[in-house]
Formats: structure tokens, C-alpha cells, sequence
């Protein structure tokens, strides 16, 4: 009597991957032969030479790291402010923002987007590590009276 095995290999898990505060994504999940990539947010990037690359082996364990994500965009100087009016730019969030104001009693003049009076350094098709706000900010010179609320 001949008596048969059938032997079968039950594909190898890695163990999660927890990653803080980035992101990443995996081809297979967490199985044997899948490939992990890093995911920086925008103005973020891996530092040179990194891969941010891991591939689940056969053995269960991962091979290669994830580096921390580098800042490459990076505020150098506030735009010159408008006439009757000033820049703020905020330190919490690393400069990647300048906002436009004016003075009280003072607006821009009509016509001008949302996107024009908040100034953002991380747009996508910045490449260079530096600030590049729009040419000129708009003045903010025109008189208005506000409206005030009634009582």
C-alpha cells in the first residue's frame, strides 16, 4: 500500500507595520514576497540615498527600514508685506504658510482668489527647497467702510 503526503506551505506573514504618524502602502498586505513604500506627505521626502522600501521575506520578518520623512520645502523669508497692511506667517506648522492682511478699515479689491491672499509655499510644483510666493502680494489700499452689525 503506498500512502501519499501532500505537503503545503501556507504563505508567511509579516508582522504590522505601525507607522506613527506617515504612511505607507503594501502590495500584498502583510504576506510573504510584498513590497511596503514609504508614503511622505507633500513637502516631505525620504532623506537621499533611502529607499523606503520593505519586503516581507519568507522567514516572517521584513527586510529593509522605513526612514523618517525630511522636510524639503522649507519657508526663507516673509513676502514684503502689502501696502496698509502685514504678513503673518505661522512657526507651528513650519512655514508653509503666509496669510495676507490689511489694516482695519482696509480690503483688497475685488477680484482677487482665495489662493492669492493665502500665500502657500508647499504647492506641488515646487521643487527647490526654498519659498516661492507669487510675484507681488495684492495692496490692500482700497478705503471701504465695513458694515457694522445692528443692534
Amino acid at each position: 500500500m503506498l500512502v501519499g503526503f501532500l505537503f503545503i506551505k501556507v504563505a508567511s506573514l509579516c508582522p504590522s507595520i505601525h507607522p506613527g504618524n506617515w504612511k505607507y502602502k503594501c502590495t500584498k498586505g502583510f504576506q510573504y514576497g510584498s513590497l511596503c513604500y514609504r508614503i511622505c506627505p507633500v513637502g516631505f521626502d525620504k532623506p537621499p540615498g533611502e529607499s523606503g522600501v520593505m519586503l516581507c521575506q519568507a522567514n516572517g520578518k521584513w527586510r529593509g527600514h522605513f526612514p523618517d520623512c525630511k522636510v524639503v520645502h522649507r519657508r526663507v523669508n516673509d513676502p514684503d508685506p502689502p501696502k496698509n497692511g502685514a504678513v503673518a506667517s505661522d512657526t507651528w506648522l513650519d512655514g508653509k504658510f503666509c496669510q495676507v492682511q490689511c489694516r482695519k478699515d482696509y480690503d483688497f479689491k475685488p477680484g482677487y482668489t482665495f489662493y492669492e491672499m493665502l500665500l502657500n509655499a508647499q504647492r506641488e510644483h515646487i521643487t527647490a527647497p526654498s519659498f516661492n510666493p507669487a510675484p507681488s502680494v495684492p495692496k490692500a489700499s482700497t478705503n471701504r467702510l465695513m458694515d457694522s452689525p445692528t443692534a
